[in-house]
């Protein structure tokens, strides 16, 4: 059949058109694409495509034909779309084996399903239903058919507002019982702004040592990983002896003694004697405030060595019975082991012992040496025990 010049030059106009169009969209597909491919979430988006429909069977249609078409969509969720869409075809036409000119105007309405995304590509699928009306040039009556189409396709991002689109899909054609293939191919402009994506949540405080304490709380940093810690991130130090139970060799340590740096008692190399005086009045056993306060270096050293035992001797001036002063002095170092067992030294390691007036340091001639002489001395002795 021979097709009028002015048929022909539409013809060649739609073919010139596809062609450009899908040559464009090859250009761009090394291009940079931006994070999301095609219309996102909230975004209205305006097709203009060229299209190529095979002849459908059983409608009289004689040739396959290029046309045009234009829509508009809508991204309504992620992932989802909905577009209505216009295409116009100028097929030849055979009726009664009379040959003419066509005109076949076709509508439908679409939903798009994409299928993930890429710095590439964004492939989808869609299924739709419209209506095509065949204009037979005059040899007949018009014919409508309402059509169903299913197919996919995909989006490729030229820049933020301008998108290369292609698909391929069937058509059915109710009117004539049979099903023909359409591809489209063109630009897609994307109109307004997508919903922007949730703001990442905050991330998680860091907890570079791993012992669950973070390190915006870590008051110890750098706990070796498995280390038991406190509330504070530090390690724990059971017995309080400043060496953490990780690396504590000697766990139960007594509160305050001495210890090395594996947390083990210090050992003595030698028995150690320490000599204290604490002074009382004439005739008296009672331990002032101010022989109290000089109680006290005794009390620290006694506790940083737990094991030792220390002997606490009562002394008296030579004024009155020697059997009274005996007794005095017993008196006086009774009175100190009290006080030491009363501040927290246990009472096993204390030994009282009075030697009256028979080790004097001082001459009882005068005031000032009795006073000397009224006296207790301490000595502490003994060699630790490590565990």
């Amino acid at each position: 059949m021979r097709r009028p010049p002015e048929f022909k030059g539409k013809e060649t106009y739609m073919r010139h058109l596809l062609r450009f169009i899908s040559l464009s969209g090859l250009l761009v597909w090394s291009q940079l694409a931006t994070a999301q491919q095609g219309p996102e979430k909230d975004q209205f988006f305006l097709n203009i495509l060229g299209a190529y429909m095979e002849e459908p069977a059983g409608l009289e249609i004689d040739s396959s034909d290029y046309g045009f078409g234009g829509g508009l969509g809508y991204a309504f969720a992620d992932g989802w779309m909905a577009e209505a869409m216009y295409y116009q075809f100028d097929p030849d036409v055979r009726v009664n084996n009379v040959e003419g000119n066509g005109d076949l105007d076709y509508w439908s309405l679409n939903l798009i399903r994409t299928l993930g995304d890429s710095t590439f590509w964004r492939p989808y699928i869609t299924v739709g239903g419209g209506q095509g009306t065949y204009d037979y040039d005059g040899l007949r009556k018009d014919v409508t058919d309402t059509t169903w189409n299913f197919g996919g396709g995909f989006f490729k991002n030229i820049n933020n507002r301008v998108v290369f689109r292609a698909d391929v899909r069937g058509l059915y054609h109710n009117k004539g019982e049979t099903v023909s293939a359409m591809t489209t191919a063109g630009l897609t402009f994307l109109i307004g702004d997508p919903t922007p994506p949730p703001a990442p949540p905050p991330p998680a405080p860091l907890d570079s040592d791993g012992d669950g304490v973070t390190d915006d709380m870590d008051a110890c940093p750098g706990t070796p990983l498995g280390t038991a810690v406190d509330s504070r991130g530090c390690p724990l130090d059971s017995d309080g002896d400043g060496v953490p139970d990780f690396r504590d060799d000697c766990p139960g340590t007594p509160a305050g003694a001495r210890v090395d740096e594996r947390g083990c008692q210090i050992m003595l190399e030698k028995p150690v004697s320490f000599d204290l005086t604490v002074a009382f009045a004439f005739d008296s056993d009672e331990i002032t405030g101010v022989a109290f306060q000089e109680m006290l270096e005794l009390l620290k050293f006694l506790r940083e060595y737990p094991s030792t035992q220390a002997v606490i001797e009562g002394h008296t001036d030579s004024l009155g019975d020697e059997s009274y002063n005996q007794g005095l002095s017993e008196r006086r170092a009774q009175a100190v082991v009290t006080a030491l067992t009363n501040s927290g030294i246990d009472g096993s390691r204390l030994s009282a012992v009075g030697y009256g007036e028979s080790k004097p340091i001082a001459s009882n001639a005068t005031e000032q040496g009795r006073q000397k002489n009224r006296r207790v001395n301490v000595v502490v002795s003994g060699t630790t025990m490590t565990n």
